[in-house]
């Protein structure tokens, strides 16, 4: 039972260095275009933080990376 139980733990071991994420930190103004922000690899992102001012059309570019 110790012996298959140290071999699930070294394979999730194995497996979580593999999963990494893409965050994305954005600090916008109301004027700024969100889709700019983001830049070329806006679709690979995995999470996305905002601060600062969140207008309007921003939601349809987080709405277009959902897809």
């Amino acid at each position: 039972m110790r012996k298959i139980l140290s071999a699930l733990a070294l394979a999730l071991l194995n497996v979580l260095p593999s999963s990494s994420q893409t965050i994305k930190k954005v600090d916008m103004k109301f004027s700024d275009d969100l889709s700019v922000l983001l830049g070329d690899d806006k679709y690979e992102t995995d999470s996305l933080i905002i601060t600062g001012e969140l207008p309007h059309t921003a939601f349809a570019v987080i709405k277009d990376c959902v897809k």
